[in-house]
């Protein structure tokens, strides 16, 4: 088998709660060799005790592949992994994950939330990515055909946002849900262009976002006894917020009708954590058939994340983006953004 070398790196980021991003950037030997290769790592954030490796092995396809112009093969093994002596401390923690590279059995996991699903960046693939196959909570496995070495690999792991909790506070949850669907005891009303009104309770959605504490604080809607309009929000919209501001999930999230405005939504009422999630689901779904659109949008609506990632997806697959419509339509509309994807183009090797 060969050894990664110490000059290949694994850099992970939680882009969202649950939301993992690993990008392995691969050493000279990984870049030009065919073998075995192996290299660890750790979650951080919400997950922090979680610690896997990931096997990447790369050889020639079959005949039928080579002959449809695919020159490698590569499979991505993750397997969670637990060393027996593994404790809390940052220095033991380090220590395990550098001597994970020599194991091969899985221990006693980390009590936690599985991961839900997994995927690989891959520019040659339909939608760009391949979706890992689950062998169990522990073990996932893909594998793929390529033209060329890869220089790096984009690993995606989402653990959901589902938290375990205690029955006692699911009853909480459960309770708060009831007294919005229910609209009882409401003491604020939200209308609509349509006409139509949403209730709710100052106190909860004042606990919750800070802009609307800031609004019931000042008095004026209670004592006038009025309802607040709304014009910017569609009512679907600011439903599905008004349920996550009671129980921490909004039920139509990943509609993708809903996560844009959602999004901004959040953004308006200084929802941060409905943010973080709206911008997970948008990661998830983003491709080179929608790259330019997300680019334009998270550009203007100042998402740091998504912008780079939509970036790079448009560079990645430029060739083929600049002959559609698409392409044309950006540069009239957006020429100084354009030129910015042009510019890192130009500087790519």
């Amino acid at each position: 088998m060969s050894e990664a070398s110490s000059s290949s790196s694994i850099k992970v980021q939680e882009v969202r709660n649950g939301l993992f991003r690993i990008h392995w950037v691969f050493s000279e030997v990984m870049k030009n060799q065919l073998g075995d290769y192996k290299e660890a790592f750790q979650l951080t954030g919400s997950q922090s005790q979680r610690i896997y490796t990931i096997n990447y092995h790369l050889k020639h396809p079959n005949t039928d592949e080579m002959n449809l112009g695919f020159k490698y093969e590569y499979t991505v093994i993750i397997a969670e992994t637990k060393s027996e002596s593994h404790q809390s401390s940052n220095s033991e923690a380090s220590s395990d994950i550098s001597n994970l590279s020599n194991q091969h059995n899985l221990a006693i996991l980390p009590k936690g939330l599985d991961c839900a699903y997994m995927f690989i960046d891959n520019k040659y693939a339909s939608g760009n990515e391949i979706t890992l196959k689950k062998i169990n909570s522990a073990k996932w496995l893909m594998t793929c055909v390529h033209p060329t070495h890869r220089e790096n690999l984009t690993l995606w792991m989402d653990f959901g946002t589902r938290e375990d909790v205690t029955d006692d506070v699911m009853d909480v949850v459960n309770g708060l849900a009831e007294l919005f669907h229910q609209q009882n005891l409401c003491d604020v009303k939200f209308q609509f262009s349509d006409g139509l009104t949403i209730g709710a309770h100052i106190n909860i959605l004042s606990a919750r976002s800070p802009v609307f504490s800031a609004m019931f604080q000042s008095g004026l809607i209670k004592e006038e006894n009025r309802p607040v309009i709304i014009t910017d929000i569609e009512m679907e919209v600011f439903k599905q917020m008004l349920i996550y501001l009671y129980t921490g999930s909004a039920p139509k999230l990943e509609e993708e009708c809903i996560t844009p405005p959602l999004l901004e939504a959040a953004e308006k009422y200084g929802i941060e954590m409905l943010k973080n999630r709206c911008v997970g689901v948008l990661l998830k779904r983003l491709k080179k058939d929608n790259a330019i659109k997300l680019l334009i949008w998270s550009h203007f609506h100042s998402i740091p994340s998504l912008y780079h990632y939509s970036m790079n997806c448009v560079v990645d697959n430029w060739r083929e983006l600049c002959s559609k419509q698409e392409w044309m339509d950006f540069m009239k509309t957006y020429p100084e953004l354009c030129m910015l994807a042009i510019q890192r183009m130009a500087n790519r090797p």
